[in-house]
């Protein structure tokens, strides 16, 4: 969940939503915004951050952004896992887009200036960043087709063509990563499929579900 500081008050940008493999529970899958959670459950996400936020307010935060990790459980049970005195990086792209007034670093820009951020606000669209992951040990242009990766906007590629893949952790090797906006979470994901069964060129070493 991230927002921000200004002069003592809290502002709420939103919550995002870390998906995993279930076949692969160490492997990320996507980091998609808004959440799709139950309201009930983002009602308690908002309630706990609002309630770390104003703590720290009390021993000096101001001026900032702040992100707070939370691992839900199947229970809807929630832990703090992680706060950060910033934003999360990879959230930008996604806040311009399913936002209005959404840029934290225009919102940085203002609280810099000494002036409130407008406070943002849901446009009806969905963003997500979409990883491509392979468990197979090979030469990249041999599980990526680096060729057509060019054809599609907002894809990041992380790997070179020529490097060779020895070493794959528990969470898998990241060959790239695409951004895709939509009406839904079901809709990008879906693209996001299409996309990786075209460019993964040994999609049987990557997990689907």
């Amino acid at each position: 969940m991230d927002g921000c500081v200004s002069n003592g008050e809290i502002l709420i940008w939103g919550i995002s939503d870390n998906h995993y493999y279930s076949t692969q529970p160490e492997c990320f899958a996507d980091y998609a915004f808004p959440s799709t959670l139950p309201r009930s459950i983002q009602e308690k996400l908002n309630q706990g951050y609002k309630k770390i936020v104003q703590k720290l307010i009390e021993y000096g935060f101001d001026n900032q952004f702040i992100d707070v990790e939370f691992f839900v459980s199947n229970k809807a049970e929630i832990k703090v896992m992680e706060i950060n005195g910033r934003m999360i990086p990879i959230s930008a792209s996604l806040y311009r887009q399913c936002l209005n007034q959404g840029d934290p670093y225009t919102a940085l820009i203002s609280i810099a200036m000494g002036s409130r951020p407008k406070t943002p606000t849901l446009n009806g669209l969905f963003g997500g960043i979409f990883y491509m992951t392979t468990f197979a040990k090979d030469i990249a242009k041999n599980l990526f087709d680096f060729e057509l990766a060019n054809q599609f906007d907002n894809l990041e590629i992380r790997a070179n063509s020529e490097q060779e893949i020895t070493e794959i952790s528990a969470s898998g090797f990241t060959l790239a990563a695409v951004n895709l906006v939509g009406n839904s979470y079901a809709e990008i994901h879906e693209k996001a499929n299409n996309i990786r069964r075209q460019l993964l060129k040994q999609p049987e070493f990557s997990p689907w579900n």
